[in-house]
């Protein structure tokens, strides 16, 4: 039986039941069973916990959080429905959620598979510009919306300033990608997935001439619309879209850009067999539809001819679908510095990998969650936003139950 792309299980998940049934102890998967397509893991590190982290956050749906600029008790959270709530970060606040968008008007009256707001970003100069940026579903015809608008002293999303700043048809509902980040370099990149359906039918992930299946690095400075990196990489090729960084991807759900070394990092969801971590270089071609992690999709698909995957994983242990994922530079776990911390939606599974080569991964804990997406805080922690209607921080202490 085929796997269902990772948006259809946390929709699936959703639309059953608003209430998480965490597995117990005897029923999680076993070890993990390695075999040369996949990444050594080690557990080196043992005693990390999640921690509840804004327990007024709890909203069906979660799909992801933005630090705030200059608001260190406070993170933006929202829903696949159309909100952004005001939160504080505090496990100890008790300060009510204030609505600050609705974008809900905006997306198709009938949210299915993987449409919904997806992604929002602040403007790395907010302080001063007051600018978020949206990705989400529209239909008539389905198409993905990247949009640019004003956020008002009082925090709230001004919608009458929204500015459409790329749209993208989708042929089906499937493989919207969804990472929206900004760089070091004050450019906006984005993850597009490769239109949908069973093993690439359309063969978008391996046509640059097209945005599925990529990420996009844009220039958003300007007063208006977007423009194209001079150093993009395919500036200047006839045979590609300049706004493209990288492409081969399936449905890069979650991107991270190092705020140090300016690297983009990616977990691209797999078909059937390989879950992948990619460390993007500009230009790189990372073999989706022809490759699935380190093996061929397609018979005779000349592995050489690809970008590597930095890590991979199968489904021996429960895993199914991962969930990128966030370079690590705060204080509090510094032998994590510099790495990329991912995890599984499935199983619950959270690992770190080294951005040596070759890679190692670390498991770190198994917390049994369905893990929607990964964020920082103002501080550089980490957040782990779940489909259980809670978020959660990383601490210290021995894996914690948590309700």
């Amino acid at each position: 039986m085929r796997r269902l792309p990772v948006l259809l299980i946390l929709v699936a998940v959703l639309f059953v039941t608003s209430a998480l049934v965490i597995r117990p102890r005897s029923q999680r998967p076993g070890p993990v069973v390695l075999t040369a397509l996949e990444t050594p893991v080690d557990r080196a590190f043992d005693g990390y916990r999640l921690a509840p982290l804004a327990p007024a956050a709890t909203f069906e749906q979660l799909v992801g959080v933005a630090a705030i600029p200059g608001r260190a008790g406070e993170l933006l959270v929202y829903t696949k429905t159309g909100f952004v709530w005001n939160v504080a970060r505090s496990a100890a606040s008790e300060r009510e959620p204030r609505l600050v968008a609705n974008v809900a008007a905006s997306l198709p009256a009938e949210l299915t598979a993987e449409e919904g707001l997806l992604a929002v970003a602040l403007s790395p100069a907010f302080e001063r510009d007051r600018r978020a940026y949206l990705y989400y579903t529209a239909e008539w015809p389905l198409r993905s919306v990247l949009s640019r608008v004003t956020v008002l002293d009082g925090e709230v999303f001004d919608l009458a300033t929204e500015e459409v700043l790329l749209e993208i048809e989708q042929p089906v509902v499937w493989h919207n990608g969804g990472g929206l980040a900004f760089g070091p370099d004050g450019h906006l990149y984005l993850g597009v997935g490769d239109g949908g359906g069973i093993g690439d039918p359309r063969e978008l992930g391996q046509n640059p001439a097209t945005l599925h299946g990529s990420i996009l690095r844009l220039d958003v400075s300007g007063p208006d619309g977007y423009a194209i990196p001079a150093d993009n990489p395919f500036v200047g090729d006839s045979t590609a879209r300049p706004e493209i960084f990288a492409y081969g991807f399936r449905n890069p759900w979650q991107l991270s850009v190092d705020q140090v070394t300016g690297e983009v990092w990616v977990g691209d969801v797999g078909q059937e067999r390989y879950e992948e971590v990619n460390r993007v270089r500009p230009g790189g071609n990372y073999g989706w539809g022809e490759m699935e992690g380190w093996a061929c999709y397609r018979p005779r698909c000349g592995p050489e001819a690809f970008d590597r995957a930095h890590a991979v994983y199968g489904h021996s242990a429960g895993d199914c679908a991962i969930t990128g994922g966030r370079v690590y530079r705060g204080s509090l776990f510094p032998e994590l510095e510099g790495s990329f911390i991912y995890g599984d939606f499935c199983s619950g599974r959270i690992w770190r990998v080294s951005p040596g080569e070759p890679a190692q991964a670390w498991l770190l804990l198994d917390s049994g969650l369905p893990i929607a997406s990964f964020a920082t805080d103002g501080a550089g922690e980490l957040v782990i936003v779940t489909f259980a209607r809670a978020l959660y921080t990383l601490g210290r202490g021995g894996i914690e139950r948590v309700p």
